[in-house]
């Protein structure tokens, strides 16, 4: 981290302090980064990012097995479920 790009680790750093998940990515891929890890910020600022959280959804599925995100698809055959996204 120096002065041209510290501004681009704010939101890194305000995020560690929240308690939040920090990631870096290593060869594609992204790994967890315990809080308690020594965040030195010697890699660029888009090797680091804020764990993103899964979403959840409101969906409705048909006897034939066909689902509809459609808010308020109120039928007496068709099931409301919830689906949580699953992040890699």
């Amino acid at each position: 981290m120096n002065k041209e790009n510290a501004h681009l680790f704010l939101p890194l750093v305000q995020a560690l302090a929240e308690g939040k998940t920090i990631q870096i990515k290593f060869d594609d891929e992204w790994d967890d980064r315990p809080n308690t890890w020594d965040f030195s910020w010697t890699h660029p600022p888009d090797r680091y990012r804020i764990k993103p959280e899964p979403r959840t959804f409101e969906m409705w599925l048909t006897p034939i097995g066909t689902m509809y995100p459609i808010l308020g698809l109120e039928h007496p055959l068709y099931e409301r479920i919830t689906v949580r996204e699953v992040l890699e």
